[in-house]
């Protein structure tokens, strides 16, 4: 697969890359490497200029099966929290979309799911902290339950104690649902984490992957695990080769 935009300019080139259905997949490496450009491909919001790119079992995102986190919560400032993730519901066509009282009774079970409390469904963006708004931001992604979520640094602007803390929210979501997870993140400790595989991108393309064999759940204390230090170790050792 190939990206090129109109200024010359590569994201990826040659670019080779297969995830199996139910996989977390992190992508790791450096900004500018092209793996939120990856990204937006698999979410058919950026054409490749070569290459083919399949997803199977097939998924219509506008139908509702595939899922999106944004790097900010990117949530509309005139809806509550609840109506932000009954948003996608509302999209869906035909017989698929719900109706109002369904939606509402949707997008509340999946707040409270992600950690949100009923007094604060009816809350608009401002009157929630920056954990909050992500929490919302990944119920939407997940309220037409997709079969592929992916997910654009969600957690970069957060302390490292709320980033640990939706990561785990994240974990235990995957691990009862078992849809498939794709996670860009520079975070190399979050990636070795959170996923079981790790592809580590530089320079526009794949230049190594790193299986992660730690059983789940992962408790915080795998940080210092050998296994989990070693994985760390090899991506850092992966990124100084090829910068």
């Amino acid at each position: 697969m190939q990206v090129r935009f109109q200024d010359g300019s590569v994201a990826f080139d040659d670019l080779k890359l297969a995830v199996s259905p139910g996989e977390f997949v992190a992508i790791a490496g450096p900004s500018g490497c092209g793996k939120t450009t990856l990204l937006r491909c698999l979410a058919g919001l950026q054409d490749l200029t070569s290459g083919t790119l399949q997803l199977e079992p097939a998924v219509e995102p506008r139908r509702g099966g595939l899922g999106f986190v944004f790097q900010g919560a990117a949530l509309m400032p005139w809806r509550s929290a609840w109506q932000n993730v009954a948003l996608p519901l509302e999209l869906l066509q035909g017989t698929q979309r719900p109706t109002a009282n369904e939606r509402k009774r949707i997008a509340s079970e999946w707040l409270l799911k992600v950690g949100l409390q009923p007094e604060d469904f009816e809350k608009r963006p401002d009157q929630l902290s920056g954990g909050m708004q992500m929490r919302v931001s990944i119920a939407r992604a997940l309220v037409t339950e997709p079969t592929v979520l992916l997910l654009d640094e969600p957690f970069a602007a957060l302390d490292d104690m709320l980033r640990q803390r939706l990561g785990q929210m994240l974990q235990q979501i995957w691990m009862e649902q078992g849809r498939t997870v794709v996670l860009v993140t520079h975070n190399l400790q979050e990636a070795v984490t959170l996923s079981q595989r790790v592809v580590v991108m530089n320079r526009g393309g794949v230049v190594g992957q790193v299986a992660v064999d730690s059983k789940y759940p992962r408790k915080p204390e795998v940080f210092r695990s050998e296994h989990h230090l070693a994985c760390v170790a090899e991506i850092s050792g992966l990124l100084e080769e090829t910068s």
